[in-house]
C-alpha cells in the first residue's frame, strides 16, 4: 500500500506539472499546479512521513493562496480575461501584484529559505534517505516535478509580467488600455500583503513545531512505526544531493526563460520544410496537444463518465430508487394499507348494512308484537265483556223463561 502511494504520489507530481507547462489560461495553470504539489502530499505519506505531509500543506496553503488572489487580481484588472498570451508588460502597471506573484512563484519552486522550501526539499531528501530501489526512483520522480514546477513557474511570470506578445495574433493589447488597468483595492491589498509575508517566513517559523526533533504537536494522533522512522539519515546526504532540487530548478527556470525569449525571434515556418524539421514539430505538437489537453481526461470524463453516470443514474435512481425501493417502501407501504383500508370499508359498509337491517328487523317485529300484545290484550278483554255480557243475557233469559213456566 505504501509502494503505490508512492507511486501515484511520483506520478500524480510528474503529470500534473507537464499538464500546467502547457496551459495557456492563468487559473488552470495554478490548479494544475496544485494537483502537482498534492502528489508530493502523497509520496511523503507513501513514505509514512505524515507530519511533513501535513507540515507541506500547511505551507502550501500560504503561497498557493497569494498565487490565486494574485491572479484574480490580474484578471479583474484585465476585464476577466484568463488567456496569459493576450497578456504582458504588467509588472509596471500592476507592481504590488506582481511583487506577490513573484515571492509566491519562488515558495512553490523551493526556493531557499521561503515558504515551500523547508517542506518540499525536505520531502525530497526524505525520499532519498531511504535508500531503496523505489524510493530513488520516486526521489528523481520528485526532482523531475520540480523542474517542472520552476518552469511553468518562471513561463507565467514572463507572459503576464514581461513578455510583449506571444506571436503576431496574440499580441498584448491590453498595454494600450493602461489608463483603464489599475492595481487592487484594499480588501485584497491587505490579505495578499499577509500571505505575501506568510510565504516568506512561515515555513521558517512552523518548521521546529511540525517537523523539529522532540516535537510533541502531534502527541499520540501520528504514529511512525521505528523502521519508516528516517531523520536521523536526512542529517547525513551529501550537501550536493541535499542542494541539487535547488539547483536543477535554478537552471532549467534559466532555460525556460532563454526558450520563450528567443521564441519570439525565431519563427519555425521557415525550417519546416525539411523533412526532419516537420516530423520532429508533429511529435511536438501531438505531445504538447495530449497534456494541452489535461491528457485527455476532460474527453473521457464528458463523453464516458458521464455516459455511466447517466446510465446508472436512470439504472439506480428510476428502476431502483424510485421503483422496486418505493415499491417495496413507502409507495407499496402505502398501497398496502390503502388496499387493506378499502377492504376494511367495504366489509364494515357490509357488516353495518346488514346488521341495521337486523335491527330494523327485529325493532319491526318488536313493534308487531308489542301491537299484536295490545290487540290481544283489548282484544280479551272485549271478549271476556262480550262472553260476560253474553252469560248475563243467557242467565237472564233462562230466569224469566222459567218464571213463565211457573
Amino acid at each position: 500500500m505504501l509502494l503505490l502511494l508512492l507511486l501515484f504520489g511520483g506520478i500524480t507530481a510528474i503529470f500534473a506539472g507537464l499538464i500546467a507547462l502547457f496551459q495557456y489560461d492563468i487559473k488552470k495553470i495554478i490548479a494544475y499546479s496544485t494537483c502537482s504539489q498534492l502528489g508530493y502530499m502523497f509520496f511523503s505519506c507513501g513514505l509514512s512521513s505524515y507530519d511533513v505531509a501535513i507540515f507541506h500543506l500547511f505551507n502550501h496553503a500560504f503561497f498557493k493562496a497569494l498565487l490565486f488572489l494574485s491572479a484574480g487580481s490580474v484578471i479583474h484588472a484585465l476585464f476577466d480575461e484568463q488567456d496569459i498570451r493576450k497578456m504582458g508588460q504588467l509588472s509596471l502597471i500592476l507592481p504590488f501584484t506582481y511583487i506577490c506573484f513573484f515571492v509566491a512563484s519562488l515558495a512553490i519552486m523551493g526556493f531557499p529559505f521561503l515558504t515551500g522550501f523547508f517542506s518540499k526539499d525536505f520531502i525530497l531528501e526524505l525520499t532519498y534517505s531511504r535508500f531503496i530501489i523505489d524510493s530513488l526512483f520516486i526521489y528523481f520522480l520528485g526532482i523531475f516535478a520540480a523542474i517542472l514546477t520552476a518552469s511553468y513557474s518562471i513561463r507565467l511570470i514572463i507572459f503576464v509580467f514581461f513578455q510583449k506578445g506571444y506571436s503576431k495574433i496574440y499580441k498584448s493589447h491590453y498595454i494600450f488600455f493602461s489608463s483603464h488597468i489599475v492595481e487592487c483595492d484594499l480588501p485584497m491589498f491587505l490579505p495578499m500583503f499577509f500571505l505575501s509575508f506568510a510565504s516568506i517566513f512561515i515555513g521558517f517559523l512552523f518548521s521546529d513545531l511540525f517537523i523539529g526533533w522532540g516535537t510533541n504537536i502531534w502527541v499520540n494522533s501520528i504514529y511512525i512505526l521505528p523502521a519508516h522512522f528516517s531523520l536521523i539519515q536526512v542529517e547525513f546526504i551529501h550537501p550536493l544531493i541535499k542542494n541539487l532540487p535547488v539547483i536543477l530548478s535554478l537552471i532549467f527556470m534559466l532555460f525556460t526563460q532563454i526558450i520563450i525569449f528567443y521564441s519570439n525571434f525565431f519563427s519555425l515556418a521557415e525550417y519546416l520544410n525539411y523533412n526532419y524539421f516537420k516530423k520532429l514539430y508533429r511529435l511536438w505538437y501531438n505531445f504538447s496537444s495530449f497534456f494541452y489537453h489535461a491528457g485527455f481526461f476532460n474527453n473521457i470524463y464528458n463523453n464516458i463518465y458521464l455516459y455511466l453516470f447517466q446510465l446508472s443514474y436512470y439504472s439506480i435512481n428510476k428502476f431502483l430508487d424510485k421503483g422496486l425501493f418505493e415499491f417495496l417502501g413507502p409507495f407499496g407501504f402505502y398501497k398496502l394499507i390503502y388496499i387493506i383500508s378499502k377492504l376494511n370499508n367495504s366489509i364494515t359498509y357490509n357488516i353495518f348494512l346488514n346488521f341495521g337491517i337486523f335491527i330494523i328487523f327485529l325493532f319491526n317485529i318488536l313493534i308487531i308484537f308489542f301491537i299484536l300484545n295490545i290487540l290481544i290484550y283489548f282484544y280479551s278483554i272485549f271478549i271476556f265483556h262480550l262472553s260476560f255480557f253474553i252469560v248475563i243475557i243467557s242467565l237472564f233469559i233462562i230466569t224469566n223463561y222459567n218464571k213463565n213456566l211457573n
